[in-house]
């Protein structure tokens, strides 16, 4: 089994997350559980601008910086800190990448950020550190580099320099960060795009986070057989005639459709739970899967008895990747039964957001009796509204 890439994440006046926060130490796999507001989606929200450090910063934090403080501290800077798994070029160790914002701006701005080996404070653990208006690079050769250059406030240093050669470590986020995958928008209507013929020049090795490359990633799949037969397999049990899926590239576009028998049934025709259930074998049958995937709630408009075979995919898809999953789903929490540690228990206390990992052993008399699921909907292990 693969390592977590993200070992460990540190939200800290941000969102439903308030001051001296407890670190959140994550596996594998991760499957969250809790009330409606306990803050489940504001880890996700956090893993977002984790993700966009590269990209653009600002647009994670719309419609408004100020949305996002903790409301307990409106005054106080937030924080967030990360520690990732560098594995690269024959190393291996751990990175510690943190940002502080200022707390006074209308917008969001970069008061500090270091990136550098945890729990070291000398000077060689550090590749980059920003505080105000200094910062300082330190490259594969060792040397020192005072930036002189402004730089953007409102930007990561990840997304104004990017040299693989000369910033190894950084480099690495930049491309990890890149490929972080949260699916949580999860529409299927009659009228969904998805469902209609789209631009063969849409990338194809990756699924996007709308579905709008659907097809072509379909597509792309094939070329695996093994995975065409699982996808084939998995898809019988929610649409048993179904013996094949096609895709149709005409005039730069391609349509996505289901073979039952001699017929072509194309993806407009689809039911909703057809097409969300195929999405969902599509980012969790992928042979070479993204550094961390988060899925929201994704047992949204599935059949009951589709969500043990849910669980077994999240399972499976979890020894090649790091996951997230967000669920209100019993169904899915019975799934982790014998491996409870697998499940995190979210509330929320004096308005801050509380974490807590299952262990087995605490559990174990009572899994004796009574299934996880069973023990969440009685109020057991926590993770609900009384």
């Amino acid at each position: 089994m693969a390592e977590p890439f993200l070992r460990e994440i540190t939200p800290g006046n941000l969102l439903s997350f308030g001051p001296n926060p407890e670190p959140i130490k994550l596996n594998q796999l991760n499957i969250l559980i809790g009330a409606n507001g306990s803050g489940k989606s504001n880890l996700i929200e956090v893993i977002h601008v984790l993700r966009s450090t590269p990209i653009n910063l600002r647009k994670a934090f719309s419609p408004g910086f100020a949305d996002w403080i903790w409301k307990g501290n409106p005054t106080e800077s937030p924080e967030l800190s990360a520690i990732i798994r560098y594995d690269a070029a024959d190393k291996k160790f751990d990175l510690v990448h943190s940002l502080r914002f200022d707390s006074e701006r209308p917008f969001v701005e970069i008061e500090n950020e270091v990136i550098g080996i945890p729990y070291r404070n000398d000077d060689e653990s550090t590749f980059y550190t920003r505080d105000g208006n200094i910062a300082i690079l330190r490259s594969a050769s060792g040397d020192d580099e005072l930036v002189n250059e402004p730089l953007l406030k409102d930007s990561s240093i990840l997304y104004q320099r990017q040299d693989p050669k000369r910033l190894p470590e950084l480099y690495f986020l930049t491309q990890k960060y890149k490929f972080i995958r949260i699916y949580r928008e999860w529409q299927f209507g009659r009228n969904s795009e998805l469902r209609e013929s789209h631009k063969t020049d849409l990338r194809h090795e990756v699924l996007e986070e709308d579905f709008s490359n659907l097809a072509m990633y379909l597509n792309y799949l094939r070329s695996f057989p093994p995975v065409r037969r699982k996808l084939i397999e998995k898809l019988q049990n929610v649409f048993a005639g179904i013996t094949d899926f096609d895709v149709s590239v005409v005039g730069g576009t391609a349509q996505l459709y289901l073979i039952e028998g001699d017929y072509r049934i194309p993806a407009t025709r689809l039911s909703d739970g057809t097409l969300r259930y195929l999405c969902l074998l599509a980012i969790l049958c992928n042979p070479e899967p993204q550094p961390l995937i988060c899925l929201e709630e994704p047992e949204l408009g599935l059949h009951p008895d589709l969500l043990s075979g849910l669980v077994d995919l999240i399972k499976e898809c979890s020894e090649r990747t790091q996951m997230i999953v967000t669920t209100h789903s019993e169904f899915i929490v019975d799934g982790f039964s014998e491996n409870p540690e697998c499940v995190v228990v979210v509330d929320k206390e004096d308005g801050i957001t509380k974490m807590k990992r299952l262990s087995h052993d605490s559990l174990k008399v009572w899994l004796e009796e009574y299934s996880l699921g069973q023990l969440w909907n009685r109020g057991q292990i926590g993770g609900t509204r009384w």
